[in-house]
């Protein structure tokens, strides 16, 4: 079923909101739960993609007021990325709505989902994305095992613990503390049985975590009332803070249009600031992003699924000068488009 009504140029971009997990994790049972939330006066439409050929999904989603697109034969993370364009095109091109929900198929990584939305952004805004888990097959050695996992965590603002009536509290409550200390943050982790969610969910926007990627349970450096704002020179900063003490740290949130250079950063910590005891990153480096670490002269670089923005932070001995960092950082990365 399609909305005849036609998009001018004066709407503002559709609201997006993304719903992943793996096979079997429960995001058909939750988009039932969240339609039944709908306000009455608005116009959601969903866009399903099924790995078959044979869409089993939207059948069970049909609803005589609510618009659902296919994408069908392959995954919309990859093989079928042409196919995606094109019914967002006519979403776009068609369609009168408030929001849209996007329910990829469980076996892809959806980061070139959310990087076609960031091409479209004068016609669609990525608002939200919820992953769904399984609690009763999530565990560890889940998590290490399963890349398409990982990716999935790591790209979602909200992680949704599902079908917790077939858990114990004990595995519950380790399933949460692991999620909460997994880098990046996540804004929030829910729990929930058959999908069963809060109202206003998915009407939220949902801002990350501040820098705080060198903390950890137990570590305290960053003492309440000791951070401060400073005003960075360098391109493309969403935020830039200081504690200053002793330790001291400085940290950077960059748009995700900010590219850093490899060699460049290599060069960097290779011969690294005065007095840095620790620095910790999640930086774009090309069209993917990476978890860099770097401790007592060792540098490591790991693939992580992440599209949010890049973040830098730096340990030091005693409170650094930021200008003279600035300058060193300023060699290393330069202004690209997703």
């Amino acid at each position: 079923m399609t909305c005849s009504t036609v998009k001018t140029s004066a709407n503002p971009p559709l609201a997006v909101t993304l719903i992943t997990g793996l096979l079997g994790s429960g995001k058909t049972t939750l988009i039932r739960q969240l339609l039944k939330q709908k306000p009455p006066h608005e116009n959601w439409a969903l866009l399903i993609n099924e790995f078959g050929e044979m869409g089993i999904d939207a059948p069970t989603l049909q609803a005589t007021d609510l618009p659902i697109f296919e994408v069908n034969g392959g995954c919309i993370c990859c093989s079928a990325q042409h196919q995606l364009g094109r019914v967002l095109d006519q979403i776009n091109a068609l369609t009168q709505l408030e929001r849209l929900i996007i329910e990829p198929t469980g076996l892809g990584h959806p980061a070139q989902i959310i990087d076609t939305i960031a091409r479209q952004r004068n016609h669609f805004v990525l608002q939200n994305s919820l992953c769904v888990i399984d609690s009763a097959r999530f565990s560890i050695q889940l998590w290490q095992k399963s890349a398409v996992l990982r990716d999935l965590i790591n790209l979602a603002d909200v992680v949704i613990l599902n079908k917790i009536d077939l858990i114990n509290p004990a595995q519950l409550e380790s399933q949460q503390q692991f999620l909460a200390d997994l880098t990046p943050p996540k804004t929030r982790v829910i729990t929930s049985r058959f999908g069963d969610i809060a109202p206003g969910l998915i009407t939220q926007s949902y801002a990350r975590p501040p820098l705080m990627l060198l903390q950890s349970r137990g570590h305290e450096l960053l003492a309440p009332g000791l951070v401060q704002p400073f005003a960075s020179e360098l391109p493309q900063v969403i935020s830039s803070v200081m504690h200053r003490g002793s330790p001291a740290s400085i940290g950077w949130i960059f748009t995700p249009h900010i590219l850093f250079q490899r060699p460049q950063l290599k060069a960097l910590f290779n011969s690294p600031p005065p007095g840095l005891v620790r620095a910790k990153a999640l930086l774009r480096t090309g069209k993917e992003w990476q978890l860099i670490n770097w401790v007592n002269g060792t540098l490591s670089f790991e693939d992580i699924a992440w599209r949010a923005d890049s973040r830098l932070e730096m340990i030091f001995e005693s409170p650094p000068n930021p200008a003279d960092l600035e300058k060193m950082l300023f060699q290393v990365l330069q202004v690209r488009d997703l």
